[in-house]
């Protein structure tokens, strides 16, 4: 089996980022999304220069939190009681800035044609099999979520999946 996976490796990565990637607009249709892009607002803490605003903040525990709600419904109450959401919305934030910054110490680009390429593979945005921009603008619509955050967060699973590639390459 895994000499069939080595000589299909192309088809098979081609494969795994579809399925990365329909695992984003299920995770955004089921547990929301960062819609909105925070603006210059107060700042709550910096990262390496890198200032966290409170609306990002924000919008990261609320997310975290109807997250959580739907994972645990009924329950979720008493679940919440026990849970820090300040501080795993603050961590989260903090581990976000941390990794945009070492992907560019090492140069990891993700380069548009990459995304565009997973977008207009993806059949859920095509009409008779051919990738339809209203449907992709339709579908993200209706998840409550604008292109431009869909895209960054492609970009962000491509990022962390060539940083996955980079440190198996080295640890092996």
């Amino acid at each position: 089996m895994l000499k069939s996976m080595r000589r299909n490796i192309k088809r098979l990565h081609f494969m795994l980022w579809a399925v990365i990637i329909t695992f984003i607009g299920a995770y955004a249709f089921l547990w929301g999304t960062d819609e909105k892009k925070p603006g210059e607002g107060e700042s709550i803490a910096q990262v390496n220069n890198v200032p966290i605003y409170r609306t990002a903040f924000e919008q990261k525990k609320s997310n975290i939190q109807q997250r959580y709600a739907r994972v645990y419904g009924e329950s979720y109450e008493q679940f919440a009681s026990r849970m820090d959401f300040n501080q795993i919305a603050f961590d989260t934030l903090v581990e976000e800035i941390l990794l945009d910054e070492e992907a560019n110490r090492l140069g990891i680009r993700v380069f548009d044609g990459e995304v565009e390429s997973v977008i207009k593979n993806d059949a859920s945005f095509s009409v008779g099999n051919r990738f339809s921009p209203a449907r992709y603008r339709e579908i993200l619509s209706y998840m409550g979520m604008k292109p431009e955050y869909y895209e960054e967060q492609i970009r962000r699973v491509f990022v962390t999946g060539k940083f996955h590639n980079i440190y198996e390459t080295f640890r092996a």
